[in-house]
């Protein structure tokens, strides 16, 4: 059977921003309720979601914090993360052993609250229509001239050709697995599409959204605060 899954990643240490980010409040929420607030009306796409946390927690827990979004619908199995974002993901993957369910999966980064909600239907229907396709991921064009510093300052030229990466990032689970045995002797890797790019497998662009932020600074709380609306009160 053909089914989808959202994996929300929200276990990183923070060692940028300074503090354990999904839990820094903009509205007074929990960053990581924003990241779920979006998805809380996607019930007709997800049919499960697994969440990594930096610490042994319940949703039970999570909901007296005020994480848990109004209407959000899931009863989310709740993960351990490890020491890097890719650790995190594949202690999600074990929770898909034991299926003979044709996964597809949503990995997002909780740093990144303002995702467009829409992006999960289209990009759904974009990767069943392209069935060698094995990710989509969105992708944000680079306004300004990249500089690589390796010893010395050059210039990435083409910048027509460079892009941002985004989250959720749409995978099919069996290919990334198989890509995974291919690349085995590589211990860590920056995101899914990598995975895929290293293995010689498809990946479909979809167009990112400038307000997709992702809060690596404190600064960038601001940014973000400015595209989180709190829900209408009931």
């Amino acid at each position: 059977m053909r089914r989808t899954a959202f994996v929300a990643l929200a276990a990183g240490l923070g060692t940028r921003f300074g503090d354990y980010k999904p839990a820094v409040r903009i509205h007074g929420r929990p960053m990581l309720y924003w990241s779920l607030l979006n998805l809380a009306k996607q019930r007709r796409w997800i049919d499960r979601v697994v969440i990594a946390v930096s610490s042994i927690a319940r949703w039970r827990d999570l909901r007296d914090r005020g994480v848990v979004p109004e209407g959000f619908l899931w009863n989310p199995e709740i993960v351990v993360g490890g020491p890097t974002r890719f650790e995190s993901l594949q202690r999600c993957l074990r929770r898909f052993q034991d299926t003979n369910d044709d996964w597809s999966l949503f990995v997002h980064d909780a740093a990144r609250p303002v995702w467009p909600q829409a992006w999960i239907g289209r990009m759904l229907r974009q990767l069943m229509n392209n069935p060698r396709v094995s990710a989509v991921v969105p992708l944000l064009p680079v306004r300004e001239t990249i500089k690589s510093v390796n010893g010395v300052v050059s210039t990435l030229d083409h910048r027509e050709r460079l892009k941002i990466s985004q989250t959720p990032q749409l995978i099919r689970l069996n290919h990334y697995l198989g890509a995974l045995r291919r690349l085995r002797r590589r211990k860590n890797f920056l995101d899914e599409s990598q995975v895929f790019e290293l293995a010689g497998m498809d990946v479909l662009p979809y167009p990112g959204a400038a307000n997709n932020i992702k809060v690596t600074y404190p600064e960038d709380l601001k940014l973000a605060a400015a595209s989180c609306h709190p829900p209408a009160a009931s």
